[in-house]
């Protein structure tokens, strides 16, 4: 057995979409005044790789405690858009990386934007999925949608069709993943749990891809 990390750390100073609230962290308890050490974090519910719930863009949608453990696991493949070179992700490049109808349940989409993670550029002109393209993954019957990249929308449409197509048809959509280039072409296990955060329209998650010889897909 492999395991592939496909996470960012939650850092203080780390990258964060405008507007988001800063990361911090500090000591509640140390070992000199208390005994041993306790930390108290803050951070946003969309910091670092994390999964989107429809209730981050629909008032009425599922929090994470309406969504079931199976909504973050399953069958996962690779699909390589990086080559295309170009800001949006259409339905040509989906319809001829995708693996065939049913046989996976996340579709990863690696555009090889998570080498900018920590640049100021890494929010500039990131790539996304067009409107059409969304269609599309809806229509192949997934859990959900991952990239590495800040977003699957662009920051410069504003109205996010992306998210409002895949999370009004209840997919997971993980974003700001990193690892993938490995898996280019693989299938593998894919679990991207959140924190059971009552409520929660969004939580980062530890982003993972397992590999075994002998995986049954």
């Amino acid at each position: 057995m492999r395991i592939h990390d496909l996470s960012h750390s939650i850092t203080e100073g780390m990258p964060l979409w405008p507007g988001s609230p800063v990361t911090r962290v500090r000591d509640a308890a140390g070992y000199g005044t208390d005994g041993y050490l306790e930390r108290e974090y803050s951070f946003s519910s969309h910091a670092g790789t994390h999964v989107d719930l429809p209730l981050h863009m629909l008032p009425n949608g599922p929090s994470l405690d309406d969504c079931p453990l199976d909504w973050f696991a399953g069958r996962g493949y690779v699909l390589d858009a990086a080559s295309e070179n170009v800001g949006a992700v259409t339905t040509s490049v989906i319809a001829a990386g995708a693996p065939l109808e049913g046989s996976c349940d996340f579709l990863l989409i690696h555009t090889g934007w998570s080498s900018r993670w920590g640049s100021p550029s890494y929010f500039e002109a990131c790539p996304y999925l067009q409107e059409d393209a969304a269609l599309l993954l809806v229509s192949m019957g997934l859990k959900g949608i991952g990239i590495d990249s800040p977003s699957i929308d662009a920051p410069h449409l504003g109205a996010y069709p992306a998210h409002r197509m895949l999370l009004g048809h209840g997919l997971a959509v993980i974003e700001n993943l990193t690892g993938l280039f490995p898996l280019i072409g693989k299938r593998f296990l894919f679990s991207a749990f959140p924190l059971k955060i009552a409520g929660a329209e969004a939580s980062p998650v530890r982003a993972a891809a397992i590999e075994e010889e002998e995986l049954v897909m």
